[in-house]
């Protein structure tokens, strides 16, 4: 499922016909190369995780373009299409199991998916409780309270967002 936005001109303008559009596409990597397939840049060379805007390969646009023209509505496709350099940016969960003696807080502790919409919410949530457990206990206890108060929570989160990226590919 696409998403679509309007944003401010290279010099922040926000009259109409000043700003620009940004879309995102969610799509699965289907098959055992086909994340290889979209991460090879122009030149042939894989990328582990992104391609900046002009490294996409023509194959791989066509292909962008081609599957925006079966799959999406006409104008989601033709801001597909118009799109002469787009951009790659793998998406991926990662759930961190801190060790003991430290406090990891924001993307440090998880980083979950855009679509979720958690990212300052989830680092601010991180340094309240941080602050609340490190005022009311030893240190040891207070870390040790904070990880099973935060892992909880990053864990709820990060399942949320593969449920709700499962319903947006």
């Amino acid at each position: 499922m696409p998403i679509g936005f309007l944003v401010p001109g290279p010099n922040g303008e926000t009259e109409t016909e000043s700003r620009r559009y940004n879309w995102v596409w969610y799509r699965t990597a289907v098959g055992p190369t086909a994340q290889d397939e979209v991460l090879t840049d122009l030149e042939d060379r894989l990328h582990p995780y992104s391609l900046p805007p002009g490294a996409v390969s023509g194959r791989a646009r066509e292909r962008l373009v081609d599957d925006a023209n079966r799959l999406l509505p006409r104008s989601f496709a033709a801001a597909v299409e118009a799109t002469a350099r787009p951009f790659v940016q793998g998406i991926s969960d990662y759930e961190q199991r801190s060790p003991r003696r430290i406090a990891l807080v924001g993307d440090a502790a998880f980083v979950v998916r855009p679509h979720t919409g958690m990212g300052i919410a989830k680092a601010a949530a991180d340094a309240i409780a941080l602050r609340k457990h490190l005022s009311s206990a030893p240190l040891g206890d207070a870390l040790r309270g904070y990880r099973q108060e935060r892992v909880q929570a990053g864990t709820a989160i990060a399942a949320s967002g593969r449920e709700l990226g499962a319903h947006l590919m």
